[in-house]
């Protein structure tokens, strides 16, 4: 007989990050020097900005931003400032003790868009947190957006329910003076 499915049962308010049962045990990918990246792109698609969590062994975690909120800026430019910033960082010393961390294939994309095959030395470094990490063990019923994800995690956000589109309307707005 077919197992029966509740249509009734109630879609999850919030995400709960279940542990999977897997044959083998994901190795947490650290490094001395830890560059976490993000960037965002207007609704044209054009990165306006690129930030780096840089973590170290001697100093607290520090922010660093790359971009322009103009409407008129240099896509190549920011990005590029930003590649010579995150090939110093991950160059220097020991090549095993630095990695660049981002969630998804958007930022390498992007990169790799912008600037090319100049990428391809950092992009080699990179390590996928959503591919790499998240996915192989872990499953999350209602998606694996770092939306719904990082909340488990005690993330907030300054706006609740922020989206991608309200990222569009508040650059817009920036742009516009307000």
């Amino acid at each position: 007989a077919l197992p029966t499915v509740d249509l009734a049962f109630p879609t999850p308010t919030t995400t709960r990050l279940i542990r999977t049962t897997t044959t083998t045990t994901q190795p947490s990918t650290t490094a001395a020097v830890e560059i976490d990246v993000d960037c965002e792109f207007d609704a044209d698609g054009r990165v306006y900005l690129w930030g780096a969590l840089l973590s170290t062994p001697t100093t607290e975690p520090t922010f660093y931003a790359f971009g322009s909120p103009t409407p008129d800026f240099d896509e190549y430019a920011v990005a590029a400032e930003f590649l010579a910033w995150i090939s110093e960082h991950l160059t220097t010393g020991d090549d095993t003790t630095a990695s660049w961390f981002h969630y998804g294939s958007t930022e390498p994309r992007q990169l790799h868009r912008i600037v090319g095959s100049a990428a391809h030395e950092i992009l080699a470094r990179g390590v996928d947190v959503l591919t790499d990490t998240i996915r192989p063990d872990f499953y999350g019923p209602t998606g694996y957006s770092r939306n719904q994800l990082a909340p488990a995690a005690g993330a907030h956000w300054r706006a609740d329910g922020a989206t991608g589109a309200d990222t569009y309307a508040w650059i817009d707005a920036a742009r516009a003076g307000d």
